[in-house]
């Protein structure tokens, strides 16, 4: 079955085997390829070990992608804003924000962390702010724990304004400006129910076309998949959103959503960091 970016398979074994064992009797070297690459899983966790024991009864999941062989190289020229601190960098849509269930190597997290040890920082980075696969834009990391800590917490205390650029499918008469506010849960994907979590978004019209409809986004709170489900719930699917009903496919897995800004405050200077907007058409 398909998740994501990735397939999935299920396979249980008859007999007390090992990882190893168990993924040649049912899968390709493919299969094998992914073990080594970090998509293989039991009980919850990553598997890496070949020989790892399976018993009877129990189940693998193995996830395989296209691309979980590889390995992302960050490049410099990706640095947006940077302070002794933390560094904002643009990612590209296609690739993950952190490590996702097929691997572990080809993601952006990975390429920053390889950058450092570049520059002699053995800090392994986390990332502040994450992006799904198919959404492009800004990413904040720390370069150093204490870094990571505040500015967690900044997050935490909902200090860091969050802005982006939604570009939706045409509309008739798009609204101006549209502020939702409801409770949003997710299960796959995002749901609007009443037991949920408050979502609150701010959609203001920037541009319109005879086939797009630009908005400036910003999230008050950052539930996952907030944009995507607001937009086709209150105006229109994203550009290359098929999941919440987008019927226009953009090339690469990309979506029309950019990530485009941040402001905060940091040792009592104030920054205002944004993605030149002209680098955002896509269509």
């Amino acid at each position: 079955m398909a998740f994501r970016n990735a397939r999935k398979y299920f396979i249980t074994a008859k007999t007390d085997t090992t990882v190893n064992e168990l993924l040649s009797q049912h899968l390709d070297e493919g299969a094998l390829k992914a073990l080594e690459s970090g998509g293989v899983w039991l009980e919850k966790k990553r598997i890496t070990d070949a020989i790892h024991p399976v018993i009877k009864g129990q189940t693998l999941i193995v996830y395989i992608s296209a691309t979980q062989h590889k390995t992302y190289r960050f490049s410099p020229s990706q640095i947006v804003e940077e302070t002794d601190d933390w560094m904002v960098v643009d990612k590209p849509a296609g690739i993950t924000t952190v490590a996702d269930r097929s691997h572990t190597q080809n993601n952006l997290s990975y390429g920053v962390g390889q950058y450092y040890k570049s520059l002699g920082n053995t800090y392994v980075p986390v990332a502040i702010t994450r992006l799904d696969f198919m959404v492009n834009g800004l990413v904040l990391f720390p370069k150093h724990k204490q870094a990571e800590k505040d500015l967690f917490k900044l997050m935490a205390d909902r200090k860091i304004g969050k802005y982006y650029v939604a570009k939706v499918e045409k509309i008739e008469k798009p609204a101006t400006c549209l502020r939702i506010r409801d409770t949003v849960t997710f299960r796959d994907k995002a749901y609007i129910e009443d037991e949920g979590k408050i979502a609150h978004s701010l959609f203001i019209l920037r541009d319109v076309s005879d086939t797009i409809v630009t908005y400036g986004v910003m999230i008050f709170t950052g539930r996952r998949h907030q944009i995507r489900l607001h937009a086709s719930r209150y105006l229109s699917p994203i550009l290359g959103d098929s999941l919440y009903g987008g019927k226009v496919e953009l090339p690469g897995q990309a979506l029309g959503l950019t990530a485009f800004g941040y402001n905060f405050f940091w040792k009592g200077k104030r920054y205002r960091i944004r993605k030149i907007y002209e680098s955002l058409k896509i269509i």
